[in-house]
């Protein structure tokens, strides 16, 4: 089982959205859901550049997220 299948057994409803890429630093230090490689991580920082924004996670791995994008794939949960 999956952890987005355990969380939609539990009631949480799958109103998972991607992160907004201006909205990256508010979640610095929350847990959110890597859509991408299927795993949980914890933002420790958010750089922004020129043409990308570069999240930093605590596990020391980075993702580069392109600017012009509306929203990352990286996903909250409906209560954070």
């Amino acid at each position: 089982m999956t952890v987005l299948e355990y969380l939609k057994n539990i009631g949480v409803e799958e109103k998972n959205m991607g992160i907004k890429v201006n909205d990256l630093p508010n979640y610095i230090e929350h847990p959110v859901w890597d859509s991408r490689t299927g795993r949980w991580l914890i933002i420790k920082s958010v750089v922004y550049e020129q043409e990308t924004a570069k999240v930093y996670a605590t596990d020391g791995s980075c993702r580069e997220v392109p600017v012009g994008m509306g929203e990352t794939w990286l996903w909250r949960t409906e209560g954070q």
